[in-house]
């Protein structure tokens, strides 16, 4: 491998081996008018286990009422909604998870943008972990290497 890590690595470069979507906007943070976008993204990528209902009130009473606690950030194409928790018998050692990252169809370039922003938002929270998991059809593993996360392993569930 070269004098590189994947995380210094841009997503696009062109021919030259420049990097592309320089000029692309940061992400800004969603709001209560981004309500109608985010139920027609998150029907697309979630399918019929999309509860609009539920997952309204938890944006707009949980998400949206708690800037210290959660991070809802957007693109053009993609949004990514990170959370802080920590354990009760470890009460300043802050983790952030990531709730939801959606990117509409050919615009996955666009969460691995959202991704780097929640990591900075996460190292200015002074969080002690980072961690990212996914519960759409989705492969995030390029990505988190792309990003520098170690994968961590075995995980174990029991599907009720």
């Amino acid at each position: 491998m070269g004098a590189h890590a994947p995380v210094d690595i841009p997503i696009l470069v062109s021919s030259e081996g420049t990097p592309l979507l320089l000029s692309d906007p940061d992400p800004w943070l969603l709001s209560e008018n981004d309500i109608q976008w985010l139920h027609s993204l998150c029907r697309k990528k979630y399918k019929v286990d999309y509860d609009k209902k539920t997952t309204e009130n938890w944006y707009v009473n949980t998400v949206l009422k708690a800037p210290l606690m959660f991070h809802p950030a957007r693109l053009a194409n993609s949004f990514c909604i990170s959370m802080l928790s920590c354990v009760p018998w470890l009460p300043n050692d802050f983790e952030c998870h990531i709730v939801l990252c959606c990117a509409d169809d050919g615009a996955m370039w666009e969460a691995v943008k959202l991704l780097r922003d929640s990591i900075r938002w996460a190292k200015y929270r002074k969080c002690k972990v980072w961690k990212l998991t996914s519960d759409t059809a989705n492969d995030f593993a390029n990505i988190a290497r792309r990003l520098g996360v170690t994968e961590v392993s075995p995980r174990f569930t029991l599907e009720l």
